[in-house]
């Protein structure tokens, strides 16, 4: 059985999920599957569980990938079908270093001509692993044709036929692509085979706001053997899936000669029109496929009684609003220079909504940005170091990797990477942030904010020297490289001027 939730509320999602698991009716020593999409959603669920029934135990979390492999049978602990991301670069490598002097790799050979050390290879290696990875996921009938005797989805484009060679090559067997092994599970789930499904208890999909294509078809095939729960948080309760973008509609008009009116385009929202694309997309492949499922749907009104309940109304229902807009603070956008700055603007605006005798405290609090990993080091500096002992807030990062919890490592490999990329400024300056580094060349936050001036003053924006950038294919200019801006500072610092 599939069945589906949708809501405006994340709150009364776990409500249902809570509630489906204390009726699930199955073994209570057999965990229940929760699959997430971050640690911070684990997190979260965990603590809420707790917080409603006084204890949150038994619980597998799974992430998306990990239950692909588990639906397939490949189980924990054994070698995996496929190879994993770092073994793919190795074999993507050993080609490359033998490459035949064929027409359809001239293109390769050229650009790998005067490769000294194999540098080029190896991060070319590690370019198309990536790649191929992703076709396994995102373009799964491209790969099932280029595995078959006759590929017919040749790339357009003949220069990059050596793709479907080398990856022909590569996954020769076919159990090593996982493409393969995920299409034979959804054709032995819908042969009714369950002995084929590695999954005894239900599953609840939670929380997810995008999945490939592909893993979706796996879960619906999944639900003919077993229960599959999805708690989907969505902005609106409207349907949506024909919303177009600006850009989509310029487009068809241009292809067309018709105008947005004559093709009965009707915009929906601005907002979820160009920012909703992947939810939209992937509401539609889950929603509109066939109708083998049980929807049910929690909705809660808002009232637009600020500026940010309104702009939720008018997405919820998909209809303006008459009355006036609130000009209050609900919604603020506020422009700086760097991440550092951004963090120091947060850390004023917290401080401000604590201190406003607002019944709120830290654990209410939740901060959100597309990439924690780059905070993280700019986090650590301005919310480490408060004004004094009152404005101290408590803080936790979510959803980092190993690299950044263990500092030490972290901080030896952003090095490396830095040492061979382009040497920005940010780069550099999210170096010096970090406390084992600010530590070691006393560096306390208003350094930090010096330095970052004098040499964002200076143009010191990225590259050693001429040569560096030269070495990185780009234009040989030291106009806005570190040596040419240190040399402006010497000039100012001998001349007498700050």
């Amino acid at each position: 059985m599939l069945k589906i939730y949708t809501g405006n509320r994340l709150e009364k999602l776990l409500d249902l999920l809570d509630a489906n698991i204390c009726c699930s009716g199955t073994n209570p020593l057999i965990g229940s599957s929760i699959c997430i999409q971050t640690p911070g959603m684990q997190r979260w669920i965990g603590l809420k569980l707790a917080e409603k029934t006084g204890i949150s135990a038994n619980l597998d979390f799974i992430f998306p990938g990990a239950l692909m492999k588990r639906l397939a049978g490949v189980k924990a602990g054994e070698r995996a079908l496929w190879p994993e991301k770092q073994e793919l670069i190795w074999s993507v490598f050993s080609k490359l270093l033998n490459l035949p002097q064929e027409p359809i790799y001239d293109q390769i050979n050229s650009y790998l001509e005067d490769d000294e050390g194999n540098i080029k290879a190896f991060r070319l290696a590690g370019r198309i692993a990536d790649t191929f990875d992703q076709y396994q996921i995102y373009r799964p009938e491209m790969i099932l044709d280029w595995l078959s005797p006759s590929p017919k989805q040749t790339p357009k484009d003949d220069k990059d036929i050596w793709q479907l060679e080398m990856f022909r090559s590569l996954f020769a067997n076919k159990r090593n692509c996982k493409t393969s092994v995920f299409h034979r599970f959804i054709k032995d789930a819908e042969k009714a085979k369950p002995e084929n499904i590695n999954q005894n208890s239900p599953l609840h999909i939670f929380g997810i706001s995008v999945l490939p294509a592909f893993f979706i078809d796996m879960l619906k095939a999944a639900s003919l053997h077993t229960d599959v729960y999805f708690y989907l948080l969505s902005p609106t309760r409207q349907y949506w899936g024909d919303s177009h973008t600006v850009r989509d509609i310029r487009r068809k008009e241009k292809r067309t000669g018709l105008t947005a009116q004559q093709m009965y385009i009707e915009e929906k929202h601005e907002l979820l029109d160009n920012l909703g694309v992947i939810g939209r997309d992937f509401f539609d492949h889950i929603l509109g496929s066939d109708d083998s499922f049980i929807t049910e749907e929690y909705y809660e009104d808002i009232s637009a009684d600020t500026m940010l309940n309104t702009v939720q109304a008018e997405i919820l229902d998909l209809e303006r609003v008459d009355s006036e807009p609130a000009y209050d603070n609900s919604i603020i956008i506020n422009s700086c220079h760097n991440p550092l700055r951004e963090m120091e603007t947060l850390y004023d605006q917290l401080l401000d909504i604590f201190q406003s005798g607002k019944d709120l405290q830290p654990s209410d609090v939740l901060v959100m940005t597309p990439d924690i990993e780059k905070y993280s080091p700019y986090i650590k500096a301005v919310f480490d170091n408060p004004y004094d002992d009152r404005s101290a807030i408590p803080y936790s990062i979510a959803d980092i990797s190993e690299r950044q919890t263990n500092r030490p490592a972290g901080v030896f490999l952003e090095l490396l990477s830095l040492l061979e990329g382009d040497f920005s400024l940010s780069d550099v300056f999210k170096v010096l942030s970090y406390d084992i580094v600010a530590d070691n060349f006393d560096i306390n936050i208003t350094d930090l904010n010096t330095l970052s001036s004098v040499f964002e003053n200076s143009g010191a924006f990225w590259g050693h020297d001429a040569e560096h950038l030269k070495s990185e294919g780009l234009e040989i200019t030291d106009i806005f490289t570190w040596k040419k801006a240190l040399r402006r500072i010497s000039l100012g610092l001998a001349e007498g001027s700050t």
